[in-house]
């Protein structure tokens, strides 16, 4: 099972430095820690940053997967 940090940096990546100001703005962590934790410069970052970026990050894919059932549904 993928662990809390593994899936940050795993999120982190995927979004990739363009997608990383839309996760500032909806989690309040800066684009400069979301960097340094994807790239594994901190490897230990506060409780508060990865709840932060943890329930952002689960309610955007929440929500992804909602849009994407939707669309299918609309097309059948």
């Amino acid at each position: 099972m993928e662990s809390i940090s593994e899936y940050l940096v795993r999120k982190l990546k995927e979004a990739g430095p363009a997608g990383w100001p839309a996760i500032q703005e909806g989690s309040g962590v800066s684009v400069h820690l979301m960097r340094k934790i994807a790239y594994g410069d901190r490897k230990n970052p506060g409780v508060k940053t990865v709840e932060k970026l943890y329930a952002w990050l689960r309610e955007n894919e929440a929500q992804e997967a909602a849009a994407s059932e939707m669309a299918e549904k609309a097309q059948a």
